[in-house]
Protein backbone atom coordinates (compact mmCIF):
# COMPACT_ATOMS: atom_id res chain seq x y z
CA UNK A 1 0.00 0.00 0.00
CA UNK A 2 1.43 3.67 -0.94
CA UNK A 3 2.16 5.86 1.78
CA UNK A 4 -0.90 8.69 0.53
CA UNK A 5 1.29 11.26 2.40
CA UNK A 6 4.40 10.95 0.77
CA UNK A 7 2.43 10.08 -2.94
CA UNK A 8 0.44 13.72 -2.53
CA UNK A 9 4.05 14.95 -1.46
CA UNK A 10 6.02 13.64 -4.27
CA UNK A 11 3.38 15.08 -6.74
CA UNK A 12 2.51 18.68 -5.29
CA UNK A 13 6.56 19.19 -6.03
CA UNK A 14 6.62 17.79 -9.27
CA UNK A 15 3.45 19.75 -10.29
CA UNK A 16 4.80 23.16 -8.47
CA UNK A 17 8.34 22.40 -10.42
CA UNK A 18 6.27 22.02 -14.16
CA UNK A 19 4.37 24.85 -13.45
CA UNK A 20 7.87 27.11 -12.72
CA UNK A 21 9.55 25.60 -15.96
CA UNK A 22 6.32 26.77 -17.80
CA UNK A 23 5.94 29.92 -16.56
CA UNK A 24 10.18 30.76 -16.72
CA UNK A 25 9.39 28.74 -20.50
CA UNK A 26 6.73 31.32 -21.06
CA UNK A 27 8.46 34.20 -19.71
CA UNK A 28 11.68 33.42 -21.74
CA UNK A 29 9.46 32.69 -24.68
CA UNK A 30 7.39 36.28 -24.86
CA UNK A 31 10.84 38.30 -23.71
CA UNK A 32 12.29 37.10 -27.44
CA UNK A 33 9.10 37.89 -29.15
CA UNK A 34 9.18 41.37 -27.21
CA UNK A 35 12.34 41.94 -28.99
CA UNK A 36 11.21 42.95 -31.89
CA UNK A 37 13.31 43.35 -35.38
CA UNK A 38 17.00 44.96 -35.33
CA UNK A 39 18.32 47.68 -37.66
CA UNK A 40 21.76 48.15 -38.56
CA UNK A 41 22.28 52.24 -40.55
CA UNK A 42 25.58 52.76 -41.66
CA UNK A 43 26.47 56.59 -42.49
CA UNK A 44 29.17 57.40 -44.59
CA UNK A 45 30.12 61.31 -45.51
CA UNK A 46 32.06 63.48 -47.34
CA UNK A 47 32.96 65.27 -44.43
CA UNK A 48 36.20 64.00 -41.83
CA UNK A 49 35.00 66.67 -39.25
CA UNK A 50 34.25 65.49 -36.24
CA UNK A 51 30.79 65.72 -34.86
CA UNK A 52 27.89 64.11 -33.93
CA UNK A 53 24.62 62.34 -36.17
CA UNK A 54 21.49 63.23 -34.95
CA UNK A 55 18.83 60.50 -36.36
CA UNK A 56 15.27 60.05 -36.74
CA UNK A 57 13.11 57.36 -36.76
CA UNK A 58 9.78 57.17 -38.04
CA UNK A 59 6.68 55.16 -38.55
CA UNK A 60 4.60 55.26 -41.69
CA UNK A 61 2.74 57.92 -40.55
CA UNK A 62 5.49 59.85 -40.04
CA UNK A 63 5.75 60.39 -35.94
CA UNK A 64 8.98 59.51 -34.53
CA UNK A 65 9.37 56.59 -32.83
CA UNK A 66 13.43 56.83 -31.78
CA UNK A 67 15.63 58.95 -31.78
CA UNK A 68 19.43 58.86 -31.61
CA UNK A 69 22.93 60.70 -31.03
CA UNK A 70 25.48 59.06 -32.31
CA UNK A 71 29.58 59.93 -32.24
CA UNK A 72 31.01 60.65 -35.22
CA UNK A 73 34.80 60.26 -35.97
CA UNK A 74 35.36 59.02 -39.15
CA UNK A 75 33.44 57.21 -41.87
CA UNK A 76 31.61 55.14 -42.04
CA UNK A 77 29.56 55.26 -38.71
CA UNK A 78 27.79 52.02 -38.06
CA UNK A 79 25.13 51.62 -35.09
CA UNK A 80 23.01 48.86 -34.30
CA UNK A 81 19.00 49.23 -33.34
CA UNK A 82 16.85 46.97 -31.19
CA UNK A 83 13.61 46.47 -30.42
CA UNK A 84 11.69 47.88 -33.15
CA UNK A 85 8.02 46.53 -34.27
CA UNK A 86 8.21 45.15 -37.65
CA UNK A 87 6.83 47.33 -40.71
CA UNK A 88 7.64 50.45 -42.70
CA UNK A 89 9.89 53.17 -41.41
CA UNK A 90 12.01 56.22 -42.62
CA UNK A 91 15.14 57.97 -41.54
CA UNK A 92 16.24 60.91 -41.55
CA UNK A 93 19.81 62.13 -40.21
CA UNK A 94 22.10 64.85 -40.45
CA UNK A 95 25.77 65.30 -39.30
CA UNK A 96 25.71 68.23 -36.95
CA UNK A 97 29.64 69.56 -37.31
CA UNK A 98 29.65 72.06 -34.86
CA UNK A 99 27.36 70.41 -32.35
CA UNK A 100 25.32 73.47 -31.33
CA UNK A 101 22.47 70.54 -31.93
CA UNK A 102 20.21 71.69 -34.67
CA UNK A 103 20.76 71.15 -38.91
CA UNK A 104 22.45 74.61 -39.77
CA UNK A 105 21.22 76.14 -42.81
CA UNK A 106 21.96 79.89 -44.67
CA UNK A 107 20.02 82.91 -45.21
CA UNK A 108 18.26 80.96 -48.42
CA UNK A 109 17.34 78.04 -45.75
CA UNK A 110 19.48 75.41 -47.55
CA UNK A 111 21.40 72.93 -45.47
CA UNK A 112 25.02 73.62 -44.73
CA UNK A 113 25.74 70.62 -42.75
CA UNK A 114 25.50 66.98 -44.37
CA UNK A 115 22.08 65.21 -44.56
CA UNK A 116 20.59 62.41 -45.66
CA UNK A 117 17.41 60.24 -45.80
CA UNK A 118 16.81 56.52 -45.68
CA UNK A 119 17.27 54.68 -49.14
CA UNK A 120 19.74 57.72 -50.32
CA UNK A 121 15.77 59.39 -51.19
CA UNK A 122 16.47 62.81 -52.64
CA UNK A 123 14.02 66.08 -52.62
CA UNK A 124 13.97 68.34 -55.43
CA UNK A 125 12.83 71.66 -53.60
CA UNK A 126 12.87 70.36 -49.70
CA UNK A 127 12.97 66.99 -48.33
CA UNK A 128 12.02 63.64 -50.05
CA UNK A 129 8.57 62.76 -49.68
CA UNK A 130 7.89 60.14 -46.91
CA UNK A 131 7.01 57.13 -49.00
CA UNK A 132 10.42 57.36 -51.05
CA UNK A 133 11.87 57.63 -47.36
CA UNK A 134 9.82 54.58 -46.19
CA UNK A 135 11.66 50.65 -46.28
CA UNK A 136 10.06 47.66 -44.72
CA UNK A 137 11.97 46.48 -41.49
CA UNK A 138 12.90 42.80 -41.65
CA UNK A 139 15.16 41.15 -38.90
CA UNK A 140 18.46 42.01 -39.65
CA UNK A 141 17.73 44.92 -42.24
CA UNK A 142 20.32 47.40 -42.88
CA UNK A 143 20.23 50.83 -44.25
CA UNK A 144 23.00 52.66 -46.01
CA UNK A 145 22.53 56.64 -45.69
CA UNK A 146 24.90 59.25 -47.57
CA UNK A 147 25.09 62.44 -46.16
CA UNK A 148 25.28 65.04 -48.45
Amino acid sequence: MKAPWLYHSLFSIDGSLMRRILILALTIFCGIQAQGQTLTIEFSSEEDEIGQIYVQIMNIQGETVKELIIAYDQSPVITVVRELKPGSYAIRAFHDLNENGELDTSWLGLPEEPYGFSNNARGKFGPPDLEKQLFELSDQSIQKIHLH
